[in-house]
């Protein structure tokens, strides 16, 4: 038997979570996957009469941050550009660190499929290189899985 494991974007991701394994993690207060040997996100899900459970591993390097603000900017061609977030990262003992824009569909939901964290909202980024070889951030997740953005 052959199954598939689904083409997810960051914010179908809510859907496939595996509750059970995020509810457990919650319970004991855990922060994942960065206390986890496996660093990997667990996803569970039922379709067609096949239950299934994944592990999805992304070894790229993360990095903490801080969402300093948001705004919209309604004529942007990139429908996805028309809500940005500037995303502070790199900071030490509060020095002020590097700052990026970002489009909102590097936004992963919380576990209430929220995709617009609020001011002061930290957020694990995930590097990665684009075509030309530079540093760019490939998706943003609340630093605390299974809790709303802001709140710990």
């Amino acid at each position: 038997m052959v199954v598939s494991f689904p083409d997810m974007n960051h914010r179908d991701r809510t859907t496939h979570r595996d509750a059970e394994h995020y509810d457990f993690m919650e319970k004991h207060g855990w922060e994942f996957p960065h206390n986890s040997l496996d660093r990997a996100e667990h996803y569970h899900g039922k379709s067609d009469g096949v239950e299934w459970w994944a592990r999805l591993h992304d070894y790229r390097p993360e990095i903490l941050g801080t969402v300093i603000k948001s705004r919209s900017v309604e004529k942007h061609a990139a429908p996805e550009w028309r809500k940005q977030f500037l995303v502070e990262f790199g900071t030490e003992s509060g020095a002020e660190g590097e700052r990026w824009w970002l489009s909102s569909d590097k936004i992963e939901p919380d576990k209430t499929g929220n995709t617009v964290p609020p001011n002061g909202a930290r957020v694990m980024l995930t590097l990665s290189l684009n075509q030309e070889g530079a540093l760019e951030v490939a998706r943003v997740r609340p630093l605390y899985h299974g809790r709303p953005y802001g709140t710990s």
